[in-house]
């Protein structure tokens, strides 16, 4: 797409089905008829159609597609930007809401939430007293599936609430530096130990930032988690964090196994399992969990992909206090994952069964 210019993609956007539009670099702009009551008025609009995905815009490099979920007319449309040589294409998908079945999962997930628990709670003492090391493996190879089957319950039933806006924020000033720097650290070792590679950089002027830090730290280790889901086994994680005036972006970056076209429909793997029915890709909880986090904090969620299967997440927080989210100053109700180690049970998918032995717990 880089070598093609607005002119000479025009004459084929009414031969697209879906909503589609051109914008230069000027500010002109030019839409096929099913992008006409979608696209924004022009090139000076953008920033403002865009909304919370204004800042991710602003500092795309312009190289890798742009893919990211926008709300237009109260309706959620998939975008995905592709640079030319003087502009960029636009191309919009809408997303199908979920459907009541989805409404039964969320609320069976949220009921199961306590006997998992209850079971994690058991086998501790359990595992304690057996000695035999075959034993011993088999018994932390079943806390291993606890604690998935955890992490899956826990997203299946916090999604919509997170969607809606019903799970309450308990906002707090955080030292990204001095709150992130444990939890990367944590997780560095972690990785290490299942034989995987994450990096980190952290400014040298830390920032300061309203968040929710369970929801926040849920968030990154969820994007950790798709990063090393979606990544050979021999190539880093990178984590890094960008400030502009209005956002922090938090980014983890990753060579993406099968190509980038598994990231197409990163957003929507719920609603879209025929084009990734391989069962270890997940159920497609993790981006659209962290996308309502983002939402929640102001922000948004968008990936990039290039060259060489290159692929970016990019979370973004608002600088700004949200207004529109209840915020709650008591402590949160409930430890979402009863009391067990968040990091084990965001990364269970990944992690090998010695890391929930008993001395690891």
């Amino acid at each position: 797409m880089a070598n093609q210019t607005v002119e000479n993609l025009t004459p084929l956007l009414p031969l697209l089905e879906q909503p589609a539009f051109c914008l230069g670099w000027d500010g002109g702009l030019v839409c096929n008829a099913a992008a006409r009551e979608l696209a924004p008025a022009d090139g000076n609009a953008l920033c403002a159609w865009l909304g919370p995905a204004a800042a991710l815009w602003e500092t795309w490099d312009r190289e890798n597609a742009l893919r990211l979920t926008l709300e237009i007319n109260g309706r959620d449309y998939s975008l995905c930007a592709e640079a030319l040589q003087d502009g960029a294409l636009f191309l919009l998908s809408p997303v199908s809401a979920p459907d009541q079945a989805y409404g039964a999962l969320a609320v069976a997930s949220q009921v199961l939430r306590q006997p998992l628990a209850d079971l994690a709670a058991l086998l501790q003492p359990l595992a304690e007293r057996v000695e035999d090391p075959g034993l011993v493996t088999r018994t932390a190879a079943i806390t291993r599936q606890v604690y998935r089957l955890t992490r899956i319950a826990g997203n299946l039933a916090d999604l919509e609430r997170l969607r809606r806006g019903e799970y309450g924020l308990h906002l707090q000033l955080l030292d990204l530096n001095g709150f992130l720097a444990p939890l990367l650290q944590e997780t560095q070792a972690i990785c290490a130990s299942a034989g995987r590679t994450l990096t980190y950089e952290l400014p040298a002027k830390s920032v300061s930032i309203q968040a929710d830090p369970q929801l926040l730290e849920r968030a990154l280790l969820n994007l950790l988690s798709n990063a090393l889901k979606f990544s050979p086994t021999d190539t880093p994680v990178q984590f890094r964090i960008r400030d502009t005036q209005t956002h922090v972006l938090l980014q983890m970056c990753n060579v993406c196994t099968g190509g980038t076209e598994f990231l197409e429909a990163a957003f929507h793997r719920l609603d879209q399992r025929g084009q990734m029915p391989d069962p270890r890709w997940g159920i497609g909880l993790g981006l659209p969990l962290t996308e309502a986090i983002a939402r929640l904090h102001g922000g948004t969620l968008a990936v990039e992909t290039g060259g060489n299967n290159a692929a970016m997440v990019t979370l973004s927080l608002n600088r700004r206090r949200p207004l529109k989210t209840p915020v709650l100053e008591s402590p949160p109700p409930f430890e979402y994952t009863g009391g067990m180690r968040r990091t084990l049970v965001e990364l269970a998918d990944l992690l090998p069964g010695a890391l929930y032995q008993r001395h690891a717990l």
